[in-house]
């Protein structure tokens, strides 16, 4: 069996995600693969970068690639949460030139280990965004293996302002 293969459902959820909430995204050629590789310790999947001269060689701005084993044991909110996670990853900077910007790989709002947010809270420069989005965020359950589950927060349409 080949490494890597094309992931139709994920483009699919992807070409959904875009159109709602990616705007910056259209136009972007991005190729969905399926790994059969384990994991590790990322979220199921990675984000690359593909920049000159294969960028224009092979007109891909980024590729998405997911390990087949999570993306099966997903429920299908947890799929659209881990591919609007993946989404995220791919950005787009303003230029001068107007003519739509310079793809980029963007990192997270805010990293913390969850030993110190259980200890000390949200005490870093981003504590009120994050806060906000929790707060605004809807349960979901992501299954760790061997039966064990965690509950955690995902976003759902929420309007931006002030956190509560």
């Amino acid at each position: 069996m080949p490494k890597y293969t094309a992931h139709e459902d994920g483009e699919n959820t992807a070409g959904r995600l875009i159109s709602a909430h990616h705007d910056h995204l259209d136009g972007a050629r991005i190729k969905y693969l399926l790994s059969e590789e384990p994991a590790g310790k990322d979220y199921g999947g990675q984000v690359h970068l593909v920049g000159d001269p294969v960028s224009t060689l092979l007109a891909i701005d980024f590729i998405v690639i997911v390990c087949r084993e999570m993306w099966e044991a997903w429920t299908p909110d947890q799929r659209t949460a881990a591919m609007d996670h993946y989404l995220c990853q791919c950005g787009r900077k303003d230029d001068k030139q107007g003519d739509g910007g310079k793809f980029v790989k963007k990192r997270p709002n805010y990293q913390e280990f969850t030993d110190v947010i259980y200890r000390h809270g949200f005490w870093s420069k981003f504590p009120e965004e994050t806060a906000f989005a929790h707060a605004a965020a809807k349960q979901l359950r992501l299954p760790l293996g061997e039966g064990r589950t965690i509950a955690v927060k995902r976003s759902s349409t929420m309007e931006r302002g002030a956190p509560a």
